[in-house]
């Protein structure tokens, strides 16, 4: 079972054109509706140094190869698979790593401040925090205070929520850097159990009620490469878990958005497209409780993102605007795409391209006369 074909947070590809999709949007692959892929935009990865293999050239000595940390050739397994997930949604935008743990691999505030630090020196449009510092950190502290500084002026912040199994009679927490208010998306984990067919919340997917995650993500069993102890000869392949793979996955559209839509919107208007764009997979207690929006529908979000910018063409001169808000537009576009539009095959829309107007989708899909709403005429 491929992701796109239930979940709506990716759909990087659409092969299957027997596949049938509820609603106009998920008819498009991701890359369909941001043909830019990410062009322009950086991603700086704040993640674990870096792992080369060196070579002993000890004749008596049977292991050959022996693993040596370094901080700037080859990467951890972790951080190429979060480099690959990002590459595999936005492959042309320009990803880097920056390591913030030590040789023990042990992460601390100060590391994560020159990290922030050098991202802000790259001019990071994202940087993406796959890590845990801690579960409790005094948000008065000196390195507290820097950290929520930084992250503000960084544009985008992508966080892993923790990972921590339940512990017995204590409450909840997300883990911090992902708990900072400045972070735009911290991001849980979902998994996907076959024998119920069903999404569940992973146990490992960290929360805090009415703090966070805002989003959800796949991250359990994800397929990645590297080297482990006890690894199988011949054998580069990794089934990884945790919210670390999940945060890639939300840093791969943002990129991928960014690139189509930053220069026709605002931050504010972009963020509030995804917070307004997300579905729970189920109506059951741990997508109420362990997320406060669910899953972020990407190809929703990118393709209400066309829709309003041909709608800002429509009436010029941001005549709109002074109607109505951009939740409002929004919510109007969505209820459009989601209720009135069920398109069940592409072929419709045959040779349409984004830059003729929404009604023109409307038209090909439905075979009819697309009028906006009447609150709409006295704007033309």
């Amino acid at each position: 079972m491929l992701w796109h074909q239930k979940v709506p947070t990716t759909g990087l590809l659409n092969n299957n054109k027997n596949l049938t999709y509820p609603f106009l949007p998920h008819a498009f692959s991701l890359h369909e509706l941001a043909p830019k892929r990410g062009k322009g935009i950086t991603v700086v990865l704040l993640d674990y140094p870096v792992v080369e293999r060196k070579i002993n050239n000890d004749k008596n000595d049977s292991q050959k190869l022996r693993p040596k940390v370094t901080r700037d050739t080859c990467i951890k397994s972790h951080s190429l698979h979060s480099m690959e997930t990002i590459k595999s949604l936005a492959c042309y935008a320009d990803v880097h790593v920056v390591s913030i743990f030590d040789q023990n691999f042990k992460s601390w505030p100060s590391l994560l401040i020159t990290g922030l630090k050098q991202s802000l020196v790259m001019n990071a449009d994202i940087v993406n925090l796959s890590v845990k510092l801690t579960d409790y950190l005094d948000p008065l502290s000196d390195n507290a205070k820097l950290i929520q500084l930084y992250l503000n002026i960084i544009p985008y912040t992508i966080a892993a929520s923790g990972n921590s199994e339940s512990i017995h009679n204590a409450l909840p927490v997300e883990a911090y850097p992902a708990r900072f208010d400045a972070v735009t998306f911290d991001v849980g984990s979902f998994g996907y159990d076959h024998v119920s067919n069903t999404y569940p919340v992973s146990n490992f997917s960290q929360y805090e009620k009415s703090i966070g995650p805002k989003f959800l993500a796949p991250g359990e069993f994800i397929v990645s490469s590297g080297l482990i102890e006890n690894q199988p000869e011949n054998n580069f392949n990794l089934l990884m878990s945790g919210t670390s793979m999940a945060a890639p996955i939300m840093s791969g559209f943002v990129a991928l958005m960014l690139a189509e839509f930053q220069s026709d919107f605002s931050r504010e208007e972009l963020l509030t497209a995804c917070y307004y764009s997300t579905v729970r997979m189920h109506a059951t207690t741990d997508w109420q409780q362990k997320s406060l929006l669910g899953v972020l529908d990407m190809r929703l979000v990118l393709f209400s993102l066309h829709c309003m910018c041909a709608i800002k063409r429509t009436f010029k001169n941001g005549i709109y605007l002074k109607n109505f808000s951009f939740k409002q537009l929004l919510s109007l576009v969505q209820e459009q795409l989601l209720s009135m539009i069920n398109l069940y095959s592409k072929h419709f829309l045959s040779g349409i391209s984004f830059k003729e107007s929404f009604g023109d989708y409307y038209n090909a899909s439905q075979n009819k006369v697309f009028k906006l709403p009447d609150y709409f005429n006295d704007l033309d």
